[in-house]
This record gives C-alpha cells, structure tokens and sequence, in this order.
C-alpha cells in the first residue's frame, strides 16, 4: 500500500470522547457501508444503552491507543466475548475474532496447497488475512485498515499455534512463516491482538507450576488486563442484550439463581464448575419458551437450570447444586417488572 493511501486512511480517523465511553479513544473514519460491504457487521449506540460497561474495558481502550498488545485474563462469564462488540463499536475498526479448533493444524490458518484437476491451488487461510489487514473499497480505490484481532482461549492453545501467535507478536519482527516454503507474511503496521484467557501461568488453579511456558513468551509481549469477576448488575445488562424478549425481572432471575448455584458449588468444594454467562444466557432461552407454554415461573426456572448438573460427574452433588435455586423465595420468582 502507497504511502499516499495509509496517509489518506490515518487522517480519516478523528479522537474523540463518544458518550458511551469514559475514555478518549481514535475512532476511524470508516462508514458503516465501508464496513458492511467488507463483511463486518456495524454496531451502533442502541446495541449498548442499556449494557453496564465494566471500569476493566477502558483499560483495553487505553492499550489499544497505545498501540499495544493486549493479554486478557479472567475467569469464565466475565464478558471477555461480549468485549469483541463493544470494542469495535468504539473505535470503529474492523475486529476479527479467532477460535482455532481444538487438534487443528495452525498452519491451515496461515496457507494450505492442494492438487485441483492437475493445478496447485494455494489457500489463505483466516489468520493470514486478518495479519494483513482488511481492504475496504472507497471512492473506486483499495485502501487497507489494520484489524483488531482477538484470539480466544490463547491459554488453551497447543504449542505450535502459541509459536505462531509468538512469531506475529515479536517487536520488530512482525510476520509469520509460510508454511508452504514461501516468503514470510508480514503482518501489516498497526495491527494489534487482543489474547483471551481463563487464567495466567499457573493455569492450574493457582497451584503455581507452569504448565504452558509459551504463555510466558506471548505475556511479555503484550499488557496485562485482568476482566474481573463481573457484578450482578453487569450479567443482568449482558443476558438483556443478548436476549431482549427477556423482562428486567426475569434477568434478574436468572442470574440470581446462577449466582446462588455458584455460591453452592464453592461451599461444595466444586472449583472446576463453571457458571458462566453462556449458561445463563441457555437458560434464559429455554425458560423464556417454557414461560410461553404457559408454565410457572418456578416450573420454568427449576427445568431452565437443569442444564448445570449435568456439567457434574457425581450424582451426589446433583441436590446440593438444584436445592441453591430451587429454595428462591417468592420475591425472586414474582413476575413483577422491576
């Protein structure tokens, strides 16, 4: 890309404070057409109004003006996912989420080569496009963005696939290997990668061995942001967002029992048990059907939650767990919008 085009997209771009943010951050002058057509989807005020923002999320706004890197740790249901949306509707940049697949080669996600009716037929793969930047059509012309990418789960990862995030992250390096004996693919200037993770280098529970050394590498190369356990008035927020044929007050009730079942599980000893937004959101789904079917709202909940004990491999602990939900007081099950 020209010089003269990077020039034209940097002075596209203007820092503001928006209304929805307690930070000054870039936003880029790309429309929402521009997006659209490059295959993103736009997102605008009316998506969060009625999302409680957590104080952690500035901190990612404040690295990402710095033109950092950023290690995200925190523990399921802390919002990590819903984070993608907000942070490309803030700074209006392309955002690209990347989950590789568990026994996956990471090389497929750079370049592949296969044999095609007799021809050699070179594939990029999704990481390779993402490094290189997004071209969105303006005015008849290419111009090309840096992309924000987040990689989830980068804890979970294999070795080989941590390797390759190693590589693209190297200050002063910036590209990744071919894996198909061609030059190497820079990754373009202004890229950055958001990593998300469950936990730190201990990744055992706070036992204090490390069992993934790469992460030690990758951490050194980014800043640290720890999502913190997320408040009740935040899950309430997050499941209304993604779940809008729900009320206030079936919200609330959902993530009230989950917060009791979570309370049940430590009291348990049940460490492993994760209650985490995507539960809630599942049974906000079924409980939401079941009140259509004409159900109670306690028949309702007790059937919605049943999805939790099957995460336990002791029958035992099956009581203990429904007892924290089912034991909610007839405040707690009022239909009553609050």
């Amino acid at each position: 890309m020209s010089q003269a085009r990077r020039a034209y997209v940097n002075q596209s771009s203007v820092r503001v404070r928006i209304p929805e943010t307690r930070v000054p951050v870039t936003r880029w002058g790309i429309t929402k057409g521009e997006l659209s057509q490059a295959g993103f989807k736009p997102h605008s005020a009316e998506d969060f109004k009625d999302v409680v923002i957590p104080t952690w999320m500035d901190e990612i706004l404040i690295k990402i003006e710095t033109g950092s890197h950023i290690w995200l740790h925190g523990g399921a249901g802390a919002g990590k996912n819903l984070m993608a949306d907000y942070i490309a509707y803030v700074t209006n940049r392309p955002y690209v989420v990347i989950s590789p697949k568990v026994g996956s080669n990471p090389n497929d996600s750079i370049k592949t080569v296969r044999l095609e009716k007799g021809s050699t037929v070179e594939k990029v793969g999704e990481i390779a496009r993402a490094i290189q930047g997004v071209e969105i059509e303006r005015n008849g012309e290419m111009i090309r963005v840096p992309a924000i990418i987040c990689w989830s789960d980068a804890d979970r990862c294999p070795p080989a696939t941590l390797e390759l995030l190693r590589e693209a992250l190297e200050v002063g390096k910036g590209w990744v290997s071919d894996p198909c004996g061609g030059a190497p693919i820079r990754v373009f200037p202004g890229t950055q990668f958001i990593l998300t993770a469950n936990r730190g280098l201990d990744g055992d529970g706070g036992r204090g061995n490390i069992t993934a050394p790469l992460d030690s590498s990758l951490m050194t190369r980014s800043r640290s942001v720890r999502a913190k356990e997320p408040t009740h008035e935040w899950l309430v927020s997050a499941l209304r967002k993604c779940l809008p044929q729900l009320s206030q007050s079936d919200s609330d009730l959902i993530v009230t029992a989950h917060d009791q079942v979570r309370e049940s599980a430590l009291q348990l000893g049940l460490r492993g048990l994760e209650v985490t937004l995507r539960d809630m959101i599942g049974a906000g789904k079924e409980f939401s059907e079941l009140l259509s079917l004409d159900f109670s709202r306690r028949e309702a909940l007790e059937m919605a939650m049943n999805g939790l004990t099957s995460k336990l491999a002791d029958p035992m602990n099956y009581e203990p767990l429904e007892s924290a939900y089912a034991n909610l007081g007839d405040d707690a099950l009022s239909p009553i919008d609050r």
